[in-house]
């Protein structure tokens, strides 16, 4: 079982912010709106798969 340390953790999720909002602005501001239910969707799956794998990879990896 690997040990993520919490630097490792946190740059993980200062980048999965990062990506969600620059995804988001690309996806609304390109449809002009925020009443967008399949960009809400998409965003919503994307965080949701994103923090499944994270979560997977940090207990199933060993360090390199």
């Amino acid at each position: 079982m690997s040990v993520v340390s919490r630097g490792d953790l946190i740059q993980a999720f200062v980048s999965l912010a990062v990506t969600l909002l620059l995804m988001g602005a690309a996806l609304f501001l390109s449809a002009g709106t925020l009443q967008w239910p399949h960009g809400l969707w998409f965003v919503a799956a994307f965080l949701f798969l994103t923090l499944v794998a994270m979560a997977y990879r940090s207990r199933n990896l060993t360090p390199a």
